[in-house]
């Protein structure tokens, strides 16, 4: 009987020691399942970061871009404007040099220039 029951102590204590080392094994299993998931999370992280990193600069250059385009549509305008002006005075000249000779433009211009001073003396009493 003693010796039934030392075989039966052994078996148990063989059947608690198989116990925990499979309890340590299932440990160091899921131990390093969240370390390969922990290094998979930084991993995206560092990824998500560096697509950031690369859309921030991108967006940075796109605003340099518009800004730049502003300025030369500012510049367009004003050369539209300028260009615009003196086709209207080109046009005016043409117009009074009819008769080809310019002195008798400046008489015609200064004629015009005199007319309406006159006219807004009129309108001023």
């Amino acid at each position: 009987m003693q010796r039934d029951l030392r075989t039966s102590v052994r078996r148990s204590f063989f059947c608690v020691h198989l116990t925990i080392c499979v309890f340590f094994l299932y440990l160091h299993i899921v131990d390093q399942i969240l370390i390969r998931m922990l290094e998979d999370i930084k991993s995206n992280i560092a990824k998500l970061v560096a697509l950031y990193e690369a859309e921030r600069q991108r967006a940075a250059t796109l605003e340099e871009r518009l800004r730049q385009c502003e300025e030369k549509s500012l510049e367009y305008k004003k050369q539209i404007t300028d260009l615009n002006q003196q086709i209207a005075n080109l046009e005016l000249m043409h117009a009074f040099q009819a008769s080809g000779d310019p002195a008798t433009s400046r008489d015609r211009i200064g004629k015009l220039i005199k007319e309406i001073d006159r006219c807004i003396k009129l309108l001023e009493s």
